[in-house]
């Protein structure tokens, strides 16, 4: 069986997470709203966010930077979610 894209992306997605060290990656659950999302976050916004339609379902990617990080950081540093 052919697995589809946002099965891809998200898998994608939180092997990027588990890879990196913060902390607050550890607190988020599949299925948690993009709300609580960013408040296990501490952010009112993404550093950027992506928007797909894959299959006619909506998908968003959003993209953190690390905890305690002001500077801007290439997307390869940056969390994807």
């Amino acid at each position: 069986m052919k697995p589809t894209v946002p099965v891809v992306l998200a898998l994608t997605a939180a092997l990027a997470a588990c890879s990196s060290g913060d902390a607050r990656l550890k607190q988020l659950s599949v299925g948690i709203t993009k709300d609580s999302a960013l408040k296990v976050m501490g952010v009112a916004q993404p550093v950027r966010a992506d928007g797909f339609l894959i299959e006619g379902k909506s998908l968003e990617i959003l993209y953190f930077a690390p905890a305690g990080t002001t500077d801007s950081l290439p997307d390869r540093e940056m969390s994807p979610l």
